[in-house]
């Protein structure tokens, strides 16, 4: 599992929400990103989403019920 935590972000200017041109599933985007940060030998990962604070637990992952708020819902940022 990927050693990550989320926090909210701000959300940006508001756009019209489009349909995903993605099709896949959450869990083979969470392994291939897995596999992306450990080429990269990434430590310390920040995953800021469009989450607000109270959709996030403890542990810092989002609850399953979480719904993004915003269409720039994803930035990765690293060391």
């Amino acid at each position: 599992m990927i050693d990550a935590r989320f926090r909210p972000m701000p959300p940006l200017a508001k756009k019209a929400r489009t349909g995903s041109r993605f099709r896949s599933k959450y869990a083979d985007i969470l392994n291939r990103l897995e596999v992306e940060l450990g080429h990269l030998r990434a430590t310390s990962i920040v995953v800021e989403a469009g989450y607000e604070l109270s959709q996030i637990r403890n542990d810092g992952w989002p609850k399953s019920a979480a719904r993004p708020s915003h269409p720039d819902w994803f930035r990765l940022l690293r060391d």
